[in-house]
């Protein structure tokens, strides 16, 4: 067991605790934009793609539960079209 990101929970390292300040935010009523592309992937026995691909699917299905939440790609939040 490792100690999970920020969270100070225990997980194993193939299930990471995921995406901890935005679900955080999500009972605090914040409304969260999350770059699609641009996710931490420390947890090495995993690649980088399916770090990423793992936190857009839980995180856009939150989205579909009616949780305020965007992912999108960090270009558009740098233009300021997500």
């Amino acid at each position: 067991m490792q100690p999970a990101a920020r969270g100070g929970t225990e997980a194993p390292p193939d299930r990471p605790v995921r995406c901890n300040t935005a679900r955080a935010a999500l009972p605090l009523g914040s409304a969260v934009v999350l770059a699609a592309d641009a996710h931490a992937t420390e947890y090495r026995e995993r690649t980088a793609a399916e770090v990423i691909a793992d936190h857009n699917a839980a995180l856009s299905a939150l989205a579909q539960e009616g949780a305020p939440i965007q992912v999108v790609p960090a270009v558009a939040i740098e233009s300021g079209a997500g």
